[in-house]
């Protein structure tokens, strides 16, 4: 009987406007190796590979020869099959380059054989398993001796390990022109019709947790996987993808032979060689540009080794985009590149289920971490009750997962072993966590995922590859793999590496929670002799080289325990007052430091290192959190930095207790957030010094009068709106714009240029009369990474400051704030000791968010605010903390500090808008469900264009009235009408909203949106009642009503950007 089945009929999606490609059967009645043979047979004079060839030209295979190709190999291993007893499974174990390694899968499919696709980085150990548990009839092996050796080693402990398997015999893997021969005599072969559910192709996964298991495909699969592009957004038909990046012996690679088949995708990489020269940054990105590619398919190292050459990611952001899978791509490249034009696309998959996102999106942005899953399949998340969910496939007759490991509401199901968070605001979007099996649980129960870690790790150029360890222990440590291999024995060498590896740690310190931090003491490095093992997608297999390093690490944390306090028989406190805290901080100091007497009040710091430091703030830590029910996460390493005697130390542990148990009374957090805010304005708003008298220094002109301003934040929307005005100005003679380091390795000058281009500004003006002066700071330095030269030149010179820079994620708590307030403090010391006869004027562009928790129905007066009129978020929180910084310096000294509340700002004049929100995505949304929603005559938008929000503050700034000036706009739209002008333009009708809300509440958008569309109602459309009396005075331009209202040509230019 036979197993042919009839499929629905799939998406029109592809093959709309080819003139050289026809969509073959894909209704079940034919097999992928049919396929081949379909397009021979209909002539399809269609390209499959393009690479470049002689002289620059650009060679082109099309289909007819690449079956004359396939039947060709056919034959030849139909030969070899022969002799050696005809068997069915040939393992394919090369390093062959694209191009032949595409037509050796083809050919043993055609042959009636079934491939098995083996990473050349597998080991002889790996090898024999796979060999005995597949049955492996042949192999194909490089002719290289290198492969071969391995191979003979695999079949060597076959015989020792697998006594009653079969031993396979192998062959040389035919070269690429012996396969491309030309013949005039060819035929095809006869035709072969495939069981549609018999097995058709093994793949293995990585082998990251233990040895790679065989993954079975059948004839069903493989054509379904030959669907996936038919539920993406784009018409990929003729489209370049560049696979040169991608293993051939992995689901990536192998895909390519069935796309090209059912759906006429073009292949690109370099040309044919034998050798394979395996693929790197620079000949991939030469591959690239040579055959004309308009899609590069690779993982995260090479898109994060092109971020860094402005020339290549100026050519990425001219193609379709970049299509990334196998890793963790780093955010802040990732943002980097995006904000330049390169289009960025996050292909999700697995070994149990195959390719799960759709491929490809239609539009790309600062979401790209983020990927819904394909309606090719069913799905569900299954929430793990940490915030984390795990995702389960079912079957549907385009889609058939590999493995079923469970069920779902009775249906067979696969499990992935990843975990996944949701996206925020978009509803079916979500990002991955890490493996359920990496998750690392503390001795305290607290969990550790250390892929995001190690990604940071791994992103320092000392370290090639790190591995997080720690489970059921107190502490992580790291087993590193330098990129340059020494021996850790010698104690020297050991301490020089950590070190270089120390700021990289210090940094992922800061952001990961206190129970995941590393200590230098942890890091193990890996020994010359005993190397890591690795995948084939090149990353770390996790729990073997834990299992194999298992003496090293119970060695580290034998001698990490032996200079520990935690087996010491400390009595906690029963409870937290000054004087039982006292005894025991005593008792914990003391013996850290291995001192016999030490006062109460003696500052302890000059006698304890860096290490003593962290058992001192580790005990405390872990004490404060045994006895009271507190989170314990956000109290900074730096706890010794600011409380340094016993007294103060006690002091602090007696505040945090009594904290916790206000919050153990279930009086709530509210307290808790705003006495954080209050202690951070005392820890950086107190204690101004400012100087003595008046004195004339050396370095200034008294006969200048004009003005020199510092700025931070200029690569931002407004920032750079601010540096591009000032710049225009006659009266500026120079500006020095701070920003920040880029840790994508893009210049300050690049990042400059690109916000003015984006801006619609000149670029010249950063050149131009010498004005500008670009500095990289860094806000975790103490002097915020500003050199004494230039801190000379700004005490002698600047005239004005504006503080504009912040942290642009929403969702970071106030303590992640804390080297941002501490910049703003270092600059207002700056300003403090100015030389000029006269202080600098002082402005910080806050937020109408600070006065969010106000009561609503209430004015919001342009006057400070309580703690508690700012606690909606972190952002808030740390907006309130910088302007009661500000006002507390104009207080107690001579400094004159003005604060600006911008409300929303909006595009500029050329349409562009660094962040719509929720208007893009309100149009997004109504673009696909072809309506757009009424939301009622009483919403209001006061929205002010960045070019005359930067006027107001230049002019608040230049002015000579301080306070707090609250900047929204003077007379807001209705929103109703932007929407009437949206739907005109788009020529898209406006019906209810609920009607809406139901059209679109099953349509997830990829634009980046800010909101759901069923949370519409939440939109902050303008504050409540706004005063705005001490702006409009102050600044002629709010006084003369004259900043720009959005108007209908306006809304046309957004939209014209937002669907470029």
């Amino acid at each position: 009987m036979s197993s042919r089945f009839s499929l629905p009929p799939l998406p029109k999606t592809q093959a709309l406007t080819s003139s050289t490609f026809k969509i073959p059967p894909l209704d079940g009645s034919l097999s992928v190796p049919e396929l081949y043979d379909w397009h021979y047979c209909h002539k399809t004079e269609h390209p499959v590979f393009v690479f470049p060839g002689e002289n620059d030209q650009q060679t082109i295979i099309k289909w007819p020869e690449l079956v004359r190709a396939i039947h060709t190999g056919a034959r030849l291993l139909r030969g070899l099959m022969k002799a050696a007893g005809n068997p069915s499974v040939v393992a394919i174990f090369t390093t062959s380059e694209t191009f032949t390694y595409f037509t050796l899968i083809a050919t043993t499919f055609r042959a009636g054989f079934v491939p098995f696709l083996i990473s050349h980085r597998n080991s002889a150990e790996a090898l024999a398993f796979l060999f005995a548990e597949t049955h492996v009839d042949h192999v194909l092996v490089d002719r290289g001796t290198e492969l071969q050796e391995v191979l003979r080693g695999a079949l060597r402990l076959m015989q020792q390990t697998y006594p009653r398997a079969k031993i396979p015999p192998y062959s040389e893997v035919p070269l690429f022109e012996e396969l491309f021969r030309n013949e005039d005599s060819f035929r095809l072969l006869p035709p072969y019709r495939p069981e549609m559910d018999t097995l058709a192709m093994i793949l293995h996964s990585s082998g990251s947790t233990a040895y790679p298991k065989a993954i079975r495909w059948t004839h069903m699969q493989m054509l379904q996987l030959g669907f996936v592009p038919f539920f993406g957004e784009r018409d990929l038909t003729g489209s370049r993808l560049s696979c040169h990046a991608m293993p051939m012996s992995h689901g990536t690679g192998m895909m390519q032979t069935v796309w090209t088949a059912s759906m006429g995708i073009v292949i690109t990489a370099a040309a044919p060689k034998s050798p394979g020269i395996p693929p790197t940054p620079n000949n991939v990105i030469a591959s690239a540009q040579a055959t004309s590619t308009d899609i590069i398919f690779c993982v995260p190292m090479y898109i994060e080794t092109w971020s860094h050459d402005p020339r290549t990611v100026d050519f990425l952001s001219n193609i379709d985009g970049l299509l990334f899978c196998g890793a963790l791509l780093n955010k802040d490249i990732g943002d980097t590149i995006t904000q330049k034009g390169v289009s960025i696309f996050n292909l999700y998959g697995c070994a149990e289920a195959g390719i799960i996102s759709p491929i490809i999106p239609r539009h790309s942005g600062l979401d790209w971490e983020y990927f819904t899953v394909s309606n090719q399949m069913e799905w569900r998340l299954i929430p793990n009750g940490l915030g984390q969910s795990r995702l389960a496939i079912m079957p549907t007759p385009y889609h058939t997962p590999l493995v079923v490991n469970g069920k779902v509401d009775g249906k067979d199901a696969t499990f992935t072993d990843d975990l996944f968070i949701a996206h925020p605001t978009k509803r079916g979007y979500f990002k991955l966590f890490g493996r359920v099996d990496d998750q690392i649980e503390h001795a305290t129960g607290e969990i550790t995922n250390p892929v995001p870690i190690e990604n940071l790790l791994n992103q320092d150029p000392h370290i090639r590859a790190s591995v997080i360890f720690g489970r059921g222990q107190f502490n992580l440590g790291v087993t590193v793999d330098p990129t340059q291999s020494f021996d850790p024995h010698d104690k020297k060498q050991l301490a020089e590496f950590r070190d270089a590896i120390w700021p990289t740690i210090e940094r992922v310190n800061k952001i990961a929670p206190r129970h995941s931090h590393l200590l230098k003491e942890m890091i193990l490095v890996a020994l010359p002799t005993k190397p890591l093992e690795y995948t084939a997608k090149n990353t770390a297999r996790r729990q073997r080289i834990i299992a194999h390093y298992k003496a090293e690490i119970d060695a580290l944390y034998q001698e990490a325990n032996r200079s520990s306090l935690t087996d010491l028989s400390l009595d906690l406190p029963q409870k937290w007052d000054l004087n039982s805290a006292r005894c025991f901080v005593g008792t914990v100091v003391k013996t850290a430091l291995g001192l016999g007497t030490l006062k109460d009040d003696d500052d302890f710091r000059h006698n304890c290192d860096s290490r003593q430091s962290t058992l001192v703030t580790n005990t405390i830590v872990r004490a404060l959190r045994d006895t009271t029910r507190a989170n314990t996460n956000d109290i900074a390493d730096t706890l010794l930095d600011h409380h340094t005697s016993i007294n103060k130390l006690a002091t602090f542990c007696v505040k945090f207790a009594a904290k916790a148990s206000y919050l153990a009374e279930s009086v709530g957090d509210y307290q808790i957030i705003v006495d954080n805010m209050e202690e951070m304005l005392e820890r950086f708003g107190s204690n101004f010094t400012e100087r003595s008298g008046c004195f004339t220094h050396k370095g200034i002109r008294s006969n200048d009068d004009d003005d020199v301003f510092l700025v931070t934040g200029t690569t931002g929307f407004l920032g750079a709106t601010l540096l591009g005005h000032l710049l225009q100005s006659k009266n500026t003679r120079r500006v020095y714009a701070v920003n920040r380091g880029d840790n994508g390795g893009v210049s300050l000058a690049s990042r400059q240029e690109t916000a003015f281009r984006n801006l619609g500004l000149s670029v010249d003006l950063i050149t131009r009369d010498n004005k500008l002066v670009l500095v990289e700071a860094s806000i975790s330095d103490e002097r915020a990474g500003l050199t004494s030269a230039l801190i000379e030149e700004i005490r002698s010179s600047v005239t004005h400051m504006l503080l504009n820079a912040w942290p642009t994620d929403p969702d970071i708590p106030l303590q992640a704030f804390e080297p941002t307030l501490k910049s703003i403090r270092t600059l207002l010391d700056i300003a403090l000791s100015s030389y000029r006869p006269k202080l600098p004027t002082v402005m910080f562009v806050s937020s109408m968010e600070v006065v969010s928790s106000s009561q609503r129905g209430t004015t919001a007066l342009e006057l400070a605010v309580n703690a508690d009129a700012s606690t909606k978020t972190g952002h808030t929180q740390a907006k309130w903390v910088a302007e009661s910084i500000c006002l507390n310096a104009t207080r107690t000294t001579s400094l004159r500090t003005r604060i600006v509340r911008p409300g929303r700002l909006c595009g500029s004049t050329n349409g562009y808008w660094r962040n719509p929100g929720w208007i893009q995505g309100i149009v997004e949304t109504s673009k696909i469900t072809g309506f757009l929603p009424d939301i009622g005559s009483d919403k209001e938008l006061s929205w002010v264009p960045v070019e005359d929000a930067s006027r107001v503050i230049l002019e608040l700034l230049e002015g000579d009235q301080d306070g707090i000036f609250h900047l929204v706009h003077p007379k807001p739209v209705a929103a109703s009408l932007l929407l009437r002008w949206i739907a005109s333009a788009l020529d898209i009708p406006v019906i209810p909203i609920q009607e809406w809300l139901s059209h679109s509440k099953h349509i997830p958008t990829d634009s980046d949106m800010s909101i759901n569309p069923e949370s519409l109602d939440e939109v902050q459309w303008g504050p409540q009642e706004v005063n705005i009396s001490q702006c409009s005075r102050s600044s002629a331009t709010m006084s003369r009503a004259s900043i720009r209202q959005i108007s209908e040509e306006e809304v046309l230019r957004w939209i014209g950007r937002w669907t470029k």
